[in-house]
């Protein structure tokens, strides 16, 4: 950030200071004939995190630009696990619920006082584009030649600003795609397998976004933010063998 003393970021260099982290880890496993089960539960406090800076300041590559936070915390409990009650079908899945926020931090905003710029609080705010829940469940079956399975992920809201503004944040969204595969190798007399595969994305061609930042304009300031849009509905047909 050398020189970045603009009214963009209001920091002059040098600027980032290295992060230091208290992590606590506690994890534990269950299984039984059929199932299996694996917990985890984590809180890591930090100072001096690597935050990306509000006001829509993107690097050449694409990235945020980052200044450190005095104190954030990051806390959640994590859960997956596995259930086969038969040879040919099992069901597997994890989830994430956690809370990701801010403890002590104050930035320079310039939009604040119509463009005069001045300082926000943040203490308690959610870090921004951090879901509070991610989820994924798959369904396997598979029997002879044939293969299916099934996928569903779901992200949770995520704020795209530090000041958490509800109108722009995203909204959760659920996710599920399809494969079918079948086995032609004993079909056609093959001396190596030979599966031929259909997969379909976002089956129900959900609109959603995965990521965005926010900035200010107009006058007096309002915020706005870009979004990075999800895939649509797609379809894939592979064929594959070993060799």
């Amino acid at each position: 950030f050398a020189g970045a003393d603009d009214r963009v970021t209001g920091l002059d260099d040098p600027i980032v200071d290295p992060e230091r982290v208290i992590d606590v880890e506690l994890g534990a496993g269950f299984a039984g004939s059929i199932w299996n089960l694996q917990v985890g539960l984590y809180r890591l406090d930090f100072r001096d995190e690597l935050i990306p800076i509000d006001g829509g300041r993107i690097q050449e590559e694409g990235r945020l630009t980052r200044a450190n936070a005095d104190r954030t915390l990051h806390q959640g409990i994590e859960l997956e696990g596995t259930l086969r009650p038969l040879r040919s079908f099992s069901v597997s899945g994890n989830l994430s619920v956690s809370r990701h926020r801010y403890v002590d931090h104050e930035i320079y905003a310039y939009w604040v006082d119509e463009y005069a710029g001045g300082t926000i609080r943040y203490d308690d705010n959610t870090i921004p584009r951090t879901p509070e829940v991610l989820a994924n469940l798959t369904a396997d079956y598979e029997r002879g030649p044939l293969h299916l399975n099934g996928r569903l992920r779901h992200a949770g809201k995520q704020y795209v600003d530090g000041e958490n503004t509800e109108s722009l944040a995203i909204d959760p969204h659920t996710v599920v795609d399809l494969l079918v595969g079948y086995d032609l190798g004993d079909r056609l007399a093959l001396p190596r397998p030979l599966r031929i595969e259909a997969r379909v994305n976002n089956v129900f061609d959900t609109l959603y976004e995965t990521f965005g930042y926010s900035y200010y304009d107009d006058f007096p300031p309002k915020p706005f933010a870009f979004y990075w849009p999800g895939p649509t509905r797609s379809f894939f047909v592979s064929i594959g063998t070993t060799l």
